[in-house]
């Protein structure tokens, strides 16, 4: 340490610091990625990568159906099977696709009668949106029986007193409904921003619809073959057959990637502008947060790691200057040593010939 002064040192100090931060920060968004399932369904479903997860959300003046998302099926079918992306001897599903709207709900018991927010589900939205039970399992939005509904754990303290509930009966719009499970609250600042304020319950669409107050549905979600770039982000755009001014797409799969969150920092400011009545759902909503934070942490990353590079630069171009070599005489010894070698290799094969000669 002596050989160095004290600059030096401390120089190194800064750049190996930077280094480690720059890591640190690099495993803290890759972390922060990973905890955003409801994002990642595509790389789960194919880890090949040659699949989408799309999202379409809507305001509520596309008044988007059940049977509007049920044709679109359809005919996202038809199209998978006209590319030969999909056939119908395939053992595996064509693309997989949820559908939910917001709206609230009255509960009632001969214990108390609460109104919640609900969250009125179709398709696999449990498969999209894995939420943490206490107690109990998922429903599938593709059952015929639409009798069933996922409380949080709030509304189920209130009802029952307690969490382990599965196959109790509640009373939604005198229509007896069957607990099939009872859902952990997130609690998170982030989570109650987003929409999560208050108790919340997981229906099937249609039992919202008749039932409760619905906004109509606001997202739809599908994972999908997408062979090539934005194949299934435009597919999906162009047939579902609601007005573009009603209607706001997003590909998750590739919005955390280093170029979309470019994107992010490019369009800071005008982010924050909306154009739309377009309803976020709560894991949008979190969603956004998490690509405005992965942005900055983007930014403190290139800088922490431009910081021993430039470094490196400087110390590069210093060695460089006080070289005691030239290129040309570098040049001149490497072509020496090229003769050297081509001659050794020229008596080694005369001295093998005249051995032979010799025998």
């Amino acid at each position: 340490m002596t050989k160095f002064s004290k600059k030096q040192i401390i120089t190194f100090i800064v750049g190996f610091v930077s280094l480690i931060l720059f890591f640190v920060l690099t495993a803290i968004s890759h972390g922060m990625i990973s905890s955003l399932k409801d994002q990642q369904l595509a790389k789960s479903w194919n880890e090949e990568g040659d699949y989408a997860q799309i999202s379409c959300l809507f305001t509520t003046k596309a008044q988007v159906s059940e049977m509007t998302v049920k044709s679109f099926g359809y005919q996202l079918e038809s199209i998978l099977m006209e590319e030969s992306l999909w056939s119908e001897d395939s053992p595996a599903r064509a693309f997989v696709a949820a559908y939910s709207g917001n709206g609230s709900i009255s509960i009632a018991n001969s214990r108390a009668n609460l109104t919640v927010d609900a969250i009125g589900v179709g398709g696999d939205f449990f498969l999209f949106h894995p939420i943490e039970l206490l107690s109990g399992t998922y429903f599938d939005g593709n059952m015929l029986m639409q009798d069933y509904i996922i409380i949080d754990e709030d509304a189920a303290w209130q009802l029952f007193g307690s969490y382990d509930i599965a196959g109790m009966k509640v009373m939604i719009g005198k229509v007896e409904h069957t607990i099939i499970g009872v859902a952990k609250r997130d609690q998170s600042k982030v989570a109650k921003a987003a929409g999560l304020s208050g108790s919340t319950a997981y229906i099937s669409y249609s039992s919202l619809e008749k039932y409760g107050s619905s906004e109509g549905i606001t997202a739809y979600e599908v994972v999908m073959p997408n062979p090539v770039d934005e194949y299934a982000l435009n597919t999906v755009k162009d047939n579902f057959g609601v007005p573009k001014e009603e209607t706001e797409y997003i590909e998750n799969t590739e919005r955390f990637s280093t170029v979309s969150l470019f994107n992010v920092i490019k369009g800071f400011g005008k982010r924050s502008m909306q154009t739309k009545a377009v309803i976020y759902p709560y894991w949008e909503n979190i969603a956004r947060y998490y690509e405005d934070v992965l942005a900055m942490l983007l930014v403190f990353r290139i800088i922490l790691v431009g910081i021993p590079v430039v470094m490196l630069v400087v110390l590069g171009i210093k060695l460089w200057r006080r070289r005691t070599f030239t290129l040309k005489g570098v040049m001149k010894k490497l072509g020496g040593l090229i003769i050297m070698g081509k001659d050794a290799c020229i008596k080694k094969i005369k001295s093998k010939g005249k051995k032979r000669e010799e025998v």
